[in-house]
């Protein structure tokens, strides 16, 4: 079997288990529970914030929206360059990079990671729409950046990798 197969099996199976574990979630919560709110609302508390305007919840999403972007920066773009310089074990002679200069930018692009998804969750758990917010952004963000990624690729197709796709 060719490697689309398994991609699309592995991603049928994940959607599955999303859609029972939101299935769960659904059956089993509680209406009283305020996460289920949408909107800025007098309950609505961030990191001891309250938010209670339209200007302060656009300012929560804003934050939100350009943690998600720095996320996918660093994870496609900058994290490969020096983990590929670092991991790679026929990677013997580093060109580009001093020692100082690799351990400074793994170290930082890590810290960066952590902390982002300290905020994430104090952003996510506070409420079901601010959740779904950062789900979203991210994955358009993460589309946008694969379409400029992948514009600068030629593709070349093999008759094996036609047998089974979803997509044309």
């Amino acid at each position: 079997m060719n490697e689309n197969f398994h991609l699309t099996l592995w991603l049928c199976l994940n959607v599955l288990i999303m859609a029972s574990i939101i299935l769960i979630i659904g059956v089993f919560s509680s209406s009283d529970f305020d996460y289920f709110n949408f909107g800025y609302n007098e309950k609505l508390w961030i990191i001891g914030m309250k938010v209670d305007t339209f200007g302060k919840y656009c300012i929560i999403l804003l934050g939100i929206f350009l943690l998600r972007l720095s996320e996918v920066m660093i994870v496609d773009v900058f994290v490969p360059i020096v983990n590929f310089s670092i991991y790679r074990p026929d990677k013997l002679e580093i060109k580009r990079f001093t020692k100082r200069q690799l351990i400074f930018f793994n170290t930082a692009f890590y810290f960066l990671s952590a902390l982002r998804v300290v905020l994430l969750i104090f952003f996510s758990i506070s409420q079901i729409d601010i959740a779904l917010f950062t789900v979203i952004s991210s994955t358009v963000i993460k589309f946008v950046f694969s379409l400029f990624l992948l514009s600068k690729k030629k593709f070349i197709e093999s008759d094996d990798e036609r047998e089974f796709s979803l997509l044309p």
